[in-house]
């Protein structure tokens, strides 16, 4: 697998410094995001039995051997994203404040405050008893996305329509309405 990166809109490419030990049985890659807080970008990546979130450098020079990509976290056993059952594409989103906020999300939704250094899942409380285990999802359901506000509030929409609200520095969301939303395709802002 190779990585590019382009800082003038397309126009030129240089290579992202990847080592063949990190990128050695990726199948695809899922999501690419700035991550403001270090001052670098994520890769979240799927080998045959996990997926990885490796962080890489972004400096405004072209990255040198010593600032290479290396991998964050791997989301395997309890962690992994996509167990193949639920249909869901593990995706990555990272707020645009200096905090270093990460959610990764798919069959579950985990959270990070420092960047990957440390992820933790976020338990989804529902008073739905058909949910599984403490993802609070149903056995076919899967978290599609994530908006987050600028103070630290986060809402995670389902792909059953359900909303879960939450804030950083807790380990849950809370699901907002037991009923579904007027369509199944819904946009989140925060002002």
């Amino acid at each position: 697998a190779q990585f590019y990166l382009s800082r003038d809109a397309g126009v030129t490419f240089v290579t992202v410094p990847v080592s063949s030990s990190v990128t050695t049985g990726v199948t695809k890659a899922l999501a690419v995001q700035r991550l403001y807080g270090k001052d670098q970008f994520g890769l979240l990546m799927q080998k045959a039995d996990r997926e990885i979130l490796v962080l890489c450098p972004d400096n405004t020079t072209l990255v040198t051997s010593t600032g290479a990509c290396s991998v964050a976290f791997e989301f395997t056993g309890a962690y992994r994203l996509n167990a193949g059952v639920k249909s869901s594409s593990p995706d990555l989103v990272a707020s645009a404040t200096a905090s270093g906020e990460i959610f990764v999300y798919g069959d579950q939704l985990l959270y990070s405050a420092d960047n990957g250094v440390s992820i933790h899942a976020i338990s989804l409380l529902t008073r739905d008893p058909t949910t599984t285990g403490s993802s609070g999802l149903l056995s076919t359901e899967y978290v599609q996305s994530v908006a987050q506000s600028s103070d630290g509030f986060f809402v995670a929409s389902t792909s059953k329509q359900r909303l879960f609200y939450g804030a950083a520095g807790l380990d849950y969301a809370i699901e907002l309405n037991s009923g579904e939303l007027p369509a199944s395709v819904a946009s989140f802002m925060f002002l």
